[in-house]
């Protein structure tokens, strides 16, 4: 800017008048920075030290752009009221020759300065739009990944429902709707609770208001629509929203009715293991009792038979307690057999035929 300016400048304008130039523009200055702030003793006191801390060589002499065109302007103003308020004469021509010069010159860095700032502003600009350009890319990939994690949870063989902070039902998949029954518009911003069984709904609230991290899984009973009390494994997950503020919750439930029958099964079938090694041990302690019958009747016979005493009667009565004996043994061996069998598969049998045979 001083380039511009004639070389005689600094012999017809003082220092002193310099300082008092610059002084206004600085006054006019703050006093402007004081209207955009609202606090005219604060803009003051700071333009005062930076403007200290520039005279005493303590930092560059530097403002922002906007600071610089309000200084501009400033100086533009406090110029015009000088050569408004210099009186006409042939001494001060001169004067008022290198004022007019001087405002010139501060005119022209504000054009400078203005195509600096536009300049600044297109390079903002770009760079502004190259970044709202990322931003929208990485905002389509990011609704994709969403898209493709809602469609995961609406698809899920697994019951996934969606509540808001209050357990309200904000998400109801279709395995949900076939596990209890309710479909998306009977259960849709109702309370998750109606579901859950009265002894489970304490266990649920306290695991949601304790803070500590959930459990991975715990067993509650739901209530379906017909009425029926389900089994279910039950696991929480937790979805904060930052810029609400805002917690919601995720909810799977896995359905243990097959788990349920398995193991009423398993309890079934380890009791007719028992119920079977008990009999076992029952036909065991018949058997015995049994064997030692069958050898004291065939004592008693032999001792008839050498006494030459057997009568018809007694030799038909022992004839038939043999019989019954072996009816039992084999009885008893075919039973104990069962026991042995690790798989049974019985078939239907039709009576009349095998009558007939």
């Amino acid at each position: 800017m001083l380039d511009e300016l004639d070389p005689k400048l600094s012999e017809t304008i003082s220092r002193d008048m310099l300082r008092d130039i610059f002084r206004e523009i600085f006054a006019h200055l703050a006093i402007d920075l004081a209207r955009a702030a609202e606090d005219l003793d604060t803009a003051g006191r700071e333009l005062g030290n930076y403007c200290l801390k520039v005279f005493s060589g303590g930092t560059p002499f530097s403002f922002s752009i906007n600071t610089q065109q309000r200084m501009l302007i400033a100086a533009r103003m406090v110029l015009e009221n000088r050569l408004w308020e210099t009186p006409a004469g042939g001494d001060i021509r001169d004067l008022q020759h290198h004022l007019a010069q001087l405002r010139l010159a501060f005119s022209s860095a504000t054009i400078r300065l203005g195509r600096r700032w536009e300049a600044q502003f297109r390079q903002l600009r770009q760079s502004d739009l190259a970044r709202i350009q990322d931003l929208k890319t990485v905002k389509t990939d990011l609704q994709k990944q969403l898209d493709i994690f809602y469609q995961i949870i609406k698809e899920s063989p697994i019951a996934m429902i969606g509540c808001d902070s209050d357990l309200n039902v904000q998400m109801w998949n279709a395995a949900a709707a076939r596990f209890t029954g309710y479909q998306r518009q009977d259960i849709i911003r109702k309370p998750l609770l109606q579901i859950i069984g009265k002894n489970d709904k304490a266990q649920l609230t306290r695991h949601l208001q304790s803070g500590h991290p959930y459990p991975a899984n715990f067993r509650t009973q739901i209530h379906s629509k017909d009425g029926a009390s389900l089994p279910a494994l039950t696991a929480i997950s937790q979805i904060s929203y930052a810029e609400r503020h805002d917690i919601h919750y995720l909810i799977s439930l896995v359905d243990l009715r097959h788990e349920e029958t398995l193991r009423r099964q398993m309890m079934q079938i380890e009791t007719l293991t028992a119920i079977s090694r008990l009999a076992s041990t029952i036909l065991h302690d018949i058997r015995n009792p049994l064997n030692t019958i069958g050898l004291n009747a065939e004592v008693i016979e032999q001792y008839l038979q050498e006494a030459g005493s057997l009568p018809g009667k007694v030799q038909t009565l022992l004839e038939r307690i043999h019989a019954q004996i072996r009816q039992l043994n084999d009885s008893l061996t075919q039973y104990l057999g069962y026991s042995r069998l690790s798989e049974m598969q019985p078939a239907p049998v039709n009576l009349a035929l095998r009558l007939q045979d």
